[in-house]
């Protein structure tokens, strides 16, 4: 998640995490919020880690969470709850992703970030604006001065020649970016591998992550899907397509979007307002602003009732959904039913 503002940071702290990368694992706790306090709930409802935080940044992620209280600030626990670290006041942390978590750090004349590891210890010093997660090894960030790069492990610059499009972390060993200035109009899309080589030469308007070994990709207003080594795979009439997941690609035709498979063929007709990724065989659809879920034969399993905070927040993981009514948040089940009714 990118963190780019302390006061920003502050503001947002209790939304829902949102990134491009898909997690190891089924997360196994949910954050709930009641009352102004933060705690955790399994997929049954049953309240695991009391709500007795002040506030959270994101679900558990790699077995922690960070979580913030009025006498220690901000620390991180695991899944009994137990503290594993404190680290304090004036800072505000990420969750962690690939063993690494950015926090931003805020003083009397800086806010800038680095990162620190699973045991706590600042193991990139803050030196930068911005600062998103790590994914196979190397993390996205903004230096003063430079703008947006790659970094390893270490907090070395890497492919310095190439600008990382927001959120396009590394993905099955490809990463999207960008030659040229960041605001340069017409800049064009291409891939690096993980040695910086540009595999797939910047030609495109759009890139998406590669996912299940294509990369969805747009030219001249047309989307089209490539292997890793850039050659054309899925083509037709698609004004726009996104990644796969679990075999399903969202395709956008004549305005309304549907899913194609890996040959390209339509396997769910173009019908819905927008629609998300599948998730434990399940998507989230738009239908007259309200969302529900289908399953793989285009049988709506969950009718449109619900809304939810953004796109990538609309999926199903360790088999509850998190659903918005006005400002409250809630989870539902494979079926539909509440297991956490809204709360603040």
């Amino acid at each position: 998640m990118k963190i780019q503002n302390w006061i920003i940071a502050l503001g947002i702290a209790a939304v829902v995490t949102f990134n491009l990368q898909a997690q190891t694992e089924a997360p196994k706790l949910f954050r709930v919020q009641k009352d102004g306090k933060v705690g955790f709930i399994d997929n049954t409802g049953k309240v695991v880690i009391p709500l007795t935080y002040w506030r959270n940044n994101g679900e558990f992620s790699e077995g922690l969470a960070a979580v913030e209280t009025t006498n220690q600030g901000w620390q991180y626990i695991d899944e009994t709850g137990q503290t594993k670290f404190v680290l304090g006041f004036d800072c505000f942390p990420a969750p962690f992703h690939d063993g690494m978590a950015a926090v931003v750090y805020s003083g009397p004349s800086f806010e800038l970030s680095g990162y620190i590891d699973k045991e706590g210890h600042q193991v990139i010093k803050p030196q930068f604006t911005s600062a998103d997660d790590f994914s196979e090894g190397f993390g996205l960030v903004q230096k003063p001065d430079v703008g947006d790069v790659f970094i390893d492990k270490t907090g070395q610059v890497v492919f310095p020649q190439y600008s990382p499009q927001p959120f396009q972390y590394f993905s099955e060993g490809l990463a999207s970016v960008w030659i040229g200035p960041k605001f340069a109009r017409g800049r064009l899309t291409g891939y690096i591998d993980r040695t910086g080589k540009l595999v797939i030469p910047c030609e495109y308007s759009y890139g998406e992550q590669c996912k299940e070994g294509v990369v969805m990709v747009g030219k001249d207003g047309v989307g089209m899907g490539l292997n890793t080594n850039g050659e054309v795979v899925i083509k037709g009439n698609f004004q726009q397509l996104r990644p796969f997941s679990e075999g399903l690609a969202q395709a956008k035709i004549d305005g309304k979007w549907g899913y194609i498979d890996h040959q390209g063929k339509v396997v769910i007709e173009p019908q819905y307002e927008f629609c998300s990724w599948f998730s434990e065989s399940l998507a989230g659809v738009r239908v007259n602003g309200k969302w529900g879920f289908i399953d793989k034969t285009g049988k709506m399993v969950i009718e449109p009732n619900f809304k939810f905070v953004n796109l990538r927040s609309v999926e199903f993981q360790g088999g509850l959904a998190s659903v918005v009514e006005g400002t409250k948040t809630g989870y539902i089940d494979k079926t539909g039913a509440w297991v956490w009714t809204p709360s603040e």
